[in-house]
């Protein structure tokens, strides 16, 4: 229920079904894969970011956090010169 909220942001959702032994999806039309590890890693790594850097964060300042390493994260490919496209992004 929650992955259909995201829709109303602009985001789109895949599932694979377990089930069926189905374990990785791609989606042709939209050239999207996916797969469960895709986000359990995205979540593993963002805690291990926030438990290497800080104690804990205030959910307050968790959108802020999260916004970051979404970032960090989508431009990952691109190393130190995803910070020039930074003020970009943030504008």
């Amino acid at each position: 229920m929650s992955y259909g909220l995201l829709a109303k942001e602009g985001y789109t959702q895949l599932a694979v079904k377990h089930g069926a032994k189905e374990w990785a999806l791609d989606d042709t039309r939209t050239s999207e894969i996916a797969h469960r590890n895709g986000v359990e890693n995205f979540w593993e790594h963002l805690e291990t970011s926030v438990r290497s850097t800080h104690i804990q964060i205030s959910a307050k300042r968790m959108p802020t956090h999260l916004a970051g390493f979404t970032f960090r994260s989508n431009h990952r490919q691109m190393g130190n010169e995803m910070l020039d496209g930074l003020p970009r992004a943030v504008r």
